[in-house]
């Protein structure tokens, strides 16, 4: 909420049927699929062109730093690791 006050556009990566849906707040919403997360997170980088990303679990955090690591999309080569922290851990 902070930062949409600020001025950012918000938008959210959550399963279907996450409470933070429930905000009036966000500009896009889209859909997160365990079964495929890398793919769901490039997909969602690759649409969105965020400016950062803001992960809430180390799960992901660790497929964020594995598409950086692996991608070959010059638009995900972009998206700059070193918002994600040391990769070391993951």
């Amino acid at each position: 909420m902070e930062l949409h006050d600020a001025g950012a556009t918000v938008s959210l990566i959550a399963p279907r049927n996450h409470p933070a849906r429930t905000l009036d707040l966000l500009t896009h919403e889209l859909v997160y699929h365990a079964a495929t997360p890398t793919a769901t997170l490039a997909r969602a980088i690759t649409r969105l062109r965020p400016d950062m990303v803001i992960a809430c679990d180390e799960r992901t955090v660790r497929d964020l730093h594995a598409i950086c690591r692996e991608t070959r999309s010059a638009a995900l080569r972009t998206f700059h690791p070193a918002m994600l922290g040391a990769a070391d851990p993951f």
